[in-house]
């Protein structure tokens, strides 16, 4: 045996080819072309391939393999016939995406406008970080159903929607609906639900193209009311407050009063130089940030990162 591996290192010494090499490729676990992993597990990195069990996650779309999800073979057969249940992975679980948890944000992380409405009622202005929009569809629908009759406009962040979704699938009766997806990546869009009870439009004059921002101009009788809605990314650039300024000095010279609603992922209760910054830029165009409980809500902390801003507080009736 040991004159045979002999053999095999002289021969291929003679033809130039280190023999280390060949014992890479004979171990059977070198990938020949390696490149970017297409579908890597979202708990251990490594690929998810063909001959593995893996699961889907029906909320973000990410593949884990089963073994670092904890799923035995049993239960990973029992899932693989269960074709009307769904799974989520342990971050969607237990993230602000649930809907008890999108229950809680948006009915703190709302106000309601004094009497703006031409029939004299009040509006209800709200926002809710959805995560995933076609998913919870038919939840959102009965919560706004279960909200009443008051007319109302409703922004949503991170609906995570693509030209794959018509706007007729997830329209809600009486509601314009403005919607901006990101086209560009994963996760992001921007959607508004807008009362029929108020004529309104959609001002792209004041929206921006390297912001995930959506703005409208709601009008009842002579009344003119600027709503947008904003998302920023936890890993926007230092460059989005100064992008923020840019477009507030834009809105504040339409001098109408002005709500900006979003997800500014900036915990308020806790500063930091993103924090620092937003109050500098809100507090320079006259905006007051009036959301104080939290509103981002997770199993192990509460933090106010979706907030309302408002030109002119004497509209708010309650918060």
């Amino acid at each position: 045996e040991k004159s045979s591996h002999l053999r095999t290192r002289l021969f291929l010494r003679r033809c130039g080819i280190p023999w280390q090499y060949w014992m890479i490729l004979l171990a059977g676990d070198v990938e020949l072309n390696p490149g970017p992993v297409r579908y890597p597990c979202t708990t251990c990195s490594k690929p998810v391939k063909r001959n593995q069990r893996a699961l889907l996650c029906d909320v973000c779309e990410r593949w884990m393999h089963a073994t670092s999800c904890g799923i035995d073979e049993t239960e990973y057969e029992r899932l693989g016939l269960a074709e009307e249940e769904k799974w989520l992975c342990e971050a969607c679980k237990s993230s602000e995406c649930t809907m008890v948890s999108c229950t809680k944000s948006l009915l703190w992380n709302q106000s309601t406008m004094q009497h703006f409405t031409s029939s004299g009622r009040s509006l209800l202005v709200s926002h809710l970080n959805i995560r995933s929009l076609v998913p919870k569809f038919d939840e959102l629908q009965h919560l706004i159903e279960d909200l009443g009759d008051c007319p109302m406009v409703l922004g949503l962040s991170e609906t995570w929607l693509d030209d794959t979704v018509g706007s007729s699938e997830i329209s809600v009766e009486g509601h314009r609906l403005y919607r901006r997806d990101r086209h560009e990546g994963r996760g992001g869009g921007l959607l508004l639900y807008v009362t029929n009870r108020i004529k309104s439009i959609q001002r792209n004059d004041l929206e921006r193209d390297d912001m995930e921002v959506i703005w409208i101009e709601a009008r009842a009788g002579k009344e003119s009311l600027l709503i947008g809605n904003v998302y920023r990314p936890p890993n926007a650039p230092s460059a989005w407050m100064k992008c923020m300024s840019e477009m507030l000095e834009m809105v504040v010279q339409e001098s109408k009063a002005t709500i900006l609603i979003g997800d500014f992922n900036c915990n308020m209760l806790n500063p930091d130089s993103h924090t620092g910054r937003l109050n500098l830029v809100t507090t320079e165009f006259d905006f007051s940030q009036i959301i104080t409980n939290p509103t981002s809500v997770t199993q192990n902390m509460e933090t106010p990162i979706d907030l309302l801003l408002i030109t002119n507080q004497d509209m708010i009736e309650t918060v």
